[in-house]
C-alpha cells in the first residue's frame, strides 16, 4: 500500500514537506512528479501496517491523505 500525504505544484515545497515527515519518523518517502504536480508518498506499506501508519499520521497532525493499493510491478 501507498499513502499520498500531500501534493504540490512546486517540487521544492514537496521536498521540504518530505523532510518534515522524515523528521517525525516516517520512512520510505518518495516524490512522484507527473506534469506540474509533485506528490509526497509513503510507499510500500504492508497491509498489516496501514492502520498503524494512518494513526501515526493523524497523531502528527496529518489528516488529509489518500491510501492507495501499491502499483508495484
Amino acid at each position: 500500500w501507498d499513502i499520498q500525504v500531500a501534493s504540490f505544484s512546486h517540487k521544492e515545497n514537496a521536498r521540504t514537506y518530505a523532510k518534515k515527515l522524515q523528521q517525525k519518523g516516517f520512512s520510505d518517502i518518495v516524490l512522484r512528479t507527473k506534469g506540474e504536480i509533485t506528490r509526497v508518498v509513503i510507499k510500500n506499506i504492508p497491509a498489516n501496517k496501514v492502520a498503524i501508519i494512518e494513526k501515526k499520521l493523524k497523531e502528527n497532525g496529518y489528516s488529509d491523505f489518500l491510501v492507495k493499493k501499491s502499483s508495484q510491478k
